[in-house]
Formats: C-alpha cells, sequence, structure tokens
C-alpha cells in the first residue's frame, strides 16, 4: 500500500485491467479497512493503517467511489 490514500486506491483499477481480479477485490477490501469513526479516510495512512494528515473529502471519497464502480463492473 501507498502512504497516500488516493494512490492506494489507484492500485485496484491497475491491478483490475491487468486480469488481477482477485488481487483487486483483496485490496479493495482491506482500504474499505482504513477509514476513520465517522467513514472519512485521512489524507495519508501509516504502515500499520494509523490515519495521518488531512481528511481530503474530494479526491479519496471520489477514489472510493470510482474505484468500486469499476471493480463491480469488472466483476460482473
Amino acid at each position: 500500500m501507498r502512504p497516500f490514500s488516493v494512490c492506494s486506491f489507484w492500485c485496484v483499477p491497475a491491478r483490475t485491467h491487468a486480469g488481477n481480479l482477485d488481487e483487486a477485490r483483496l485490496i479493495f477490501d482491506k482500504l474499505l479497512t482504513f477509514t476513520c469513526r465517522p467513514g472519512l479516510y485521512a489524507g495519508q495512512t501509516s504502515h500499520i493503517a494509523e490515519q495521518l494528515g488531512l481528511f481530503p473529502k474530494a479526491f479519496t471519497g471520489l477514489s472510493l467511489t470510482t474505484v468500486g464502480f469499476d471493480l463491480d463492473c469488472a466483476l460482473g
């Protein structure tokens, strides 16, 4: 995983387009566990899934939505 949350989400479509759907699903499921109490993602996540930095709602939230939708379409 990458330290920036939005970059971590970008790993999912990369794996999907490479044909590694199981790995993409595993990464996406793991990323869903990195939210804080109200369901927000911090700008960065440490190697132990600790929330760091600010809570940018736009980029990370948009990535969560688009990546989740694309993965769902790819999985059928």
